[in-house]
Order: structure tokens, then C-alpha cells, then sequence
């Protein structure tokens, strides 16, 4: 079986990943999941940058988890 993904947050992860090496982080976000977090200061995160990436028009928050 074979499957194809094709969405805008699929393209974004794979420009987050790309960014790991840049940053040198093991795993970056974008603020995207930060806001999704039911309470966020139970985690431990930092503001890394603001990227634009290939196929957005508004520049992204990364953040390092």
C-alpha cells in the first residue's frame, strides 16, 4: 500500500527538520504547537527564531523542545 501527504503542515514539518541541522537542536516547533498546548509552562521550551520557510508567506516562530 502506498499513501501520499501533500498539506501545508506536512511542508512545514519538513522545513522544521531541516532547520534541526541549522540550529543544531534535536527537535524544533513551530508556535503553531506551542499554542496548542493545554498548559505550556509545564513543558520546557525556548524561542529560537523567526524563519521564513519555502512556501509560506509569513515568517514562522521555531521553537526548541
Amino acid at each position: 500500500m502506498e499513501s501520499t501527504v501533500i498539506a501545508d503542515a506536512v511542508n512545514l514539518v519538513s522545513r522544521l527538520e531541516g532547520l534541526t541541522k541549522v540550529y543544531a537542536a534535536r527537535i524544533l516547533v513551530s508556535d503553531a504547537i506551542i499554542q496548542r498546548l493545554d498548559d505550556p509552562e509545564k513543558y520546557k521550551y525556548r524561542f529560537v527564531d523567526r524563519v521564513m520557510v519555502k512556501g509560506k508567506t509569513n515568517a514562522v516562530s521555531v521553537f526548541e523542545i
